[in-house]
């Protein structure tokens, strides 16, 4: 009987001290899945870019600063910039991903692609090229994107914040 009692007390110490190692692995899971950057299902939509701001050379070899609010009105000059050619984004389920132009009367679809999210990377696969931005961050309605390019052809560096259009 006082065999039985310590072999008790011993599951029962053994159990408490389990315990909160239990609970600590099973919180660690639960964190995981929940608003993860990494989640290529929280990008799938519809994103408009409402700003960019960053820096580049002009056809002098001079550097230009930016920070634009994008809207109608600003499109024209975001494209003299020339370090974005699209402000509207749609990447679809099957990693298929379309750009748009703005026409000035409405949204033209202009390039498709190919879309790859890991490691906090976005890789647009384009036909002829690739584009490799960091996804600063992914919440539901917001999406901001960083992306620095410095080579022979083009040299600038650029942060740009869509909002979820649907």
């Amino acid at each position: 009987m006082l065999k039985e009692i310590k072999m008790k007390k011993i599951i029962y110490l053994l159990v408490l001290a389990l315990m909160p190692m239990c609970f600590t692995a099973c919180g660690g899971d639960d964190d995981s899945n929940s608003g993860s950057t990494n989640d290529s299902k929280g990008i799938v939509g519809l994103w408009e870019m409402i700003h960019i701001k960053g820096v580049t050379d002009d056809d002098e070899g001079n550097l230009v600063e930016y920070d634009l609010e994008v809207n109608p009105s600003t499109l024209t000059k975001v494209e003299e910039l020339d370090v974005c050619d699209y402000v509207r984004y749609r990447f679809d389920q099957g990693n298929a991903f379309t750009c748009y132009t703005y026409n000035g009367s409405g949204w033209v679809d202009d390039n498709t692609a190919t879309w790859r999210y890991s490691d906090d990377i976005l890789t647009l696969e384009h036909s002829n090229y690739k584009d490799e931005m960091r996804v600063l961050s992914l919440t539901e309605d917001r999406l901001v994107l960083y992306e620095k390019v410095n080579d022979s052809h083009e040299s600038y560096e650029l942060t740009a914040t869509f909002k979820r259009v649907e």
